[in-house]
C-alpha cells in the first residue's frame, strides 16, 4: 500500500538529524584520541569533502561530469595568497568572504560558456577551459610564482581571538584549525542538504532523467544546469580557500586536470548518485592516496588499477553498494531489484530507448505501458541480454550486468516470456517445462542418463505445470495448445528458472477478453505466491491496472509516468498517449 504523502511525517528527519549530530560529536572527539599528524590528514579529508560535495551537485543531481573543478578549487586557494601577499590579510573569514565572491564569479563566466552544451561536449570544455587558467597560473611567474607558486602563512581564526606565533604555533593551529573546518564542513553539508531536497534540487534530478519532460513542465533547462554549475563550483571554490592554509603554499598543480581527476576519484568512491557519498569519499581518497604515496613510487598506478575495480564492481561507489539494496520509505522497505543507468539504444535515427533510469522494487508487480514504438520491448530486450546498449549500465541485486550474456543473467535470477509465445512445438508440455528446469539445475549437457527417469525433474515439472493449470496437457505437443494455453506455457518456461525478476511481454494479447482474465488471474497467483518480481508489457489497460502494483508509462524511448495505478488513471499525458492526443504543456 502507498504511503499517505498528504502528510509529512517529520520521523525521518529528526533521526536523520540525530545521526548526523552524533557523526558530528563524534568528529569533534577523534582529535583526542589520534595524533597531531592524523589530525592534520583528517583536516584535509573534510576539505577533500567539501570539494566532492561541491562536484557531486553537478554530476550526481544534474547528471553532468565535469573535468575542469580543479580551476575552481585553485582560484580559491590563489585569492587567499593574493590578499595575503597584496593586502596583507591574515584573517581567515575575510579569506572567505573575499574569495567566494571571485570563484562564483569567475563559475559564472565559465558555467554561462560551459552549460550550452551537454555530455561529453561539456566535459572537454570544462577540461579545456581548466587548462587555460592552469597554464596562465604556470605562464604568468611574476603575479602566481609560476611552478615555485606562492606561499600562505598561518592565518588568524575567528577575527583574529585565535592567532598562532610564538612556539607551539604549529600545533595548535593544527588542532585549532581542524575545529574550524569541521564548522565550515558541517555548514556545507546543511546547505547541500537543503539545496538538493528544495524543489530546485528536485528539478535538477528531473533533468538529469529526462529533460525532455522537464522542460514541458516549464523548466529552464540551461538556467538550472547554469545555477547548479554556480554552487558547485563556489563550494569546491571554498574547499581550496581552506586548503591553502593547511598547506601553507599553493602551485599551479592544483589547477592541473590530473587534480581534477582527483575530485572525480573521490566522488565515485563515496558514490555519485546519493548524498552522502562524496561526504565519504573525500577522506577516504585523502588516506588512499596518502598510504599510496607513502608505499611507493608508483602510486599513480595503484590507484589507477583502484579506480578501474571501483568502476567495475561498485560501479554506484561504496555508499551506493550499501544504500543501493534498500530505499526506505514511511512504514515500508523497498529494495531495489533492478536499476538501470542513463540506459540508451538507438537504431539509425530512432532512440528506442534515450538514457533511461529505470528501478524495479523487489515484490512488486509492475506494468510498462506505452503506445507501439514508445521503447517497451527494446528495454527488456536490454535488460534480458537479447540486445546490447550504445551506452549506460544495468545493475541487479547490486552488480553490473551491462555486458553479461544471456545465460549469465539468467543465472543471476532475470527471465523473460515473449509477445510472439516461443515454444518447442514438438516436444509435449511436460518436456517444455522440464527442459527449463534441466538448464536452471544444469543438468542439460547429462547424455548418458534418461531424462524421464529424473525424479525431482518431474516432480518439480507437473508442479509447475499444476499451478498454471496446464497439467492435463502435459503429454500434449506444445504446438497442439490453444493459444491462451501457449501463452500459459510461455510464461511457465519462465517460472520454471526460479528468477528473481520476470519479464512478461504482452502476455495476454491474441486471446479474448475472457481468456485474459484467466490467464492475469492464473498468472498473477503464481508469481506472488511464488514471491517473485514481476514486470508485465501490456496495451490492455483494464488489465494493467486491475494487477498492477506501479505502472510506468514510455513514450519515444523515455519515461513519461511513474506511479500507481490511481496516478496514473488521473495523468492527462498518460490518457493523451494513449488516445494518440498531443502532450499538454
Amino acid at each position: 500500500m502507498a504511503a499517505d504523502v498528504s502528510r509529512v511525517s517529520y520521523r525521518p528527519k529528526l533521526l536523520l538529524f540525530a545521526a548526523a549530530t552524533l557523526v558530528l560529536v563524534l568528529l569533534a572527539l577523534l582529535p583526542l584520541y589520534i595524533g597531531l599528524y592524523q589530525t592534520q590528514l583528517l583536516t584535509y579529508g573534510l576539505i577533500a569533502a567539501i570539494a566532492a560535495l561541491g562536484f557531486n551537485l553537478l554530476l550526481g543531481y544534474t547528471g553532468l561530469l565535469s573535468f575542469g573543478h580543479s580551476a575552481f578549487f585553485g582560484i580559491g586557494a590563489y585569492s587567499v595568497a593574493f590578499l595575503l601577499r597584496d593586502a596583507g590579510i591574515r584573517s581567515m573569514e575575510l579569506y572567505i568572504l573575499i574569495g567566494l565572491p571571485i570563484v562564483a564569479l569567475v563559475s559564472a563566466l565559465l558555467g554561462y560558456i560551459c552549460v550550452r552544451h551537454t555530455r561529453i561536449f561539456f566535459g572537454i570544455l570544462t577540461l579545456a577551459l581548466s587548462q587555460v587558467v592552469w597554464t596562465l597560473a604556470y605562464k604568468f611567474f611574476w603575479l602566481t610564482g609560476g611552478s615555485d607558486g606562492l606561499r600562505v602563512a598561518r592565518p588568524d581564526l575567528l577575527a583574529g581571538m585565535f592567532t598562532f606565533t610564538g612556539g607551539g604555533a604549529f600545533q595548535r593551529f593544527i588542532s585549532a584549525y581542524y575545529y574550524y573546518v569541521l564548522a565550515v564542513f558541517a555548514i556545507c553539508v546543511a546547505v547541500m542538504w537543503v539545496i538538493v531536497h528544495s524543489p530546485f534540487g528536485k528539478a535538477l534530478q528531473a533533468i538529469r532523467d529526462n529533460e525532455t519532460r522537464a522542460a514541458f513542465l516549464g523548466l529552464r533547462i540551461r538556467r538550472f544546469r547554469w545555477v547548479a554549475f554556480l554552487i558547485s563550483g563556489t563550494m569546491t571554490g571554498l574547499a581550496g580557500i581552506l586548503w591553502v592554509p593547511l598547506n601553507g603554499l599553493t602551485t599551479p598543480e592544483v589547477l592541473y586536470w590530473t587534480f581534477s581527476g582527483e575530485i572525480v576519484f573521490m566522488t565515485l568512491l563515496g558514490g555519485f548518485r546519493n548524498f552522502t557519498g562524496p561526504i565519504v569519499g573525500g577522506p577516504l581518497f585523502t588516506y588512499l592516496k596518502t598510504y599510496a604515496v607513502a608505499t611507493t613510487e608508483y602510486w599513480q598506478l595503484l590507484l589507477g588499477v583502484v579506480l578501474v575495480l571501483l568502476v567495475m564492481l561498485l560501479p554506484t561507489g561504496i555508499v551506493g553498494a550499501l544504500s543501493a539494496a534498500t530505499a526506505v520509505a514511511e512504514g515500508e522497505i523497498c529494495v531495489i531489484l533492478l536499476q538501470t543507468i542513463d540506459l540508451s539504444k538507438q537504431f539509425g535515427d530512432v532512440h528506442a530507448c534515450d538514457r533511461v533510469n529505470f528501478t524495479v522494487n523487489k515484490g512488486e508487480f509492475l506494468s510498462l505501458v506505452g503506445s507501439n514504438g514508445a521503447g517497451k520491448t527494446s528495454l527488456v530486450n536490454l535488460i534480458s541480454g537479447h540486445l546490447a546498449p550504445d551506452s549506460g549500465r544495468i545493475l541487479f541485486e547490486g552488480t553490473d550486468v551491462t555486458f553479461a550474456r544471456i545465460h549469465e543473467r539468467i543465472r543471476a535470477g532475470i527471465a523473460r516470456s515473449f509477445q510472439i509465445v516461443n515454444l518447442f512445438d514438438v516436444l509435449t508440455v511436460f518436456d517444455n517445462v522440464a527442459l527449463s528446469i534441466f538448464s536452471r539445475e544444469r543438468k542439460i549437457v547429462k547424455i548418458a542418463a534418461l531424462a524421464d527417469l529424473d525424479r525431482d525433474v518431474r516432480r518439480e515439472a507437473l508442479d509447475v505445470l499444476s499451478q498454471f493449470g496446464l497439467a492435463a496437457k502435459s503429454a500434449v505437443p506444445a504446438g497442439g495448445l490453444a493459444q491462451g494455453e501457449r501463452k500459459l506455457l510461455d510464461v511457465a518456461l519462465a517460472y520454471a528458472l526460479r528468477p528473481k525478476l520476470l519479464f512478461l511481454d504482452e502476455p495476454t494479447s491474441g486471446v479474448s477478453t475472457r481468456e485474459k482474465t484467466q490467464i492475469m488471474d492464473t498468472v498473477s497467483s503464481v508469481v506472488r505466491a511464488g514471491a517473485v518480481t514481476a514486470v508485465i508489457i501490456e496495451h490492455d489497460m483494464d488489465v494493467v491496472f486491475r494487477y498492477s502494483d506501479r505502472i510506468v508509462m514510455m513514450h519515444e524511448g523515455k519515461f513519461l509516468a511513474d506511479g500507481t495505478p490511481q496516478e496514473i488513471r488521473a495523468n492527462k499525458n498518460v490518457a493523451n498517449i494513449l488516445l494518440g492526443a498531443p502532450l499538454s504543456a
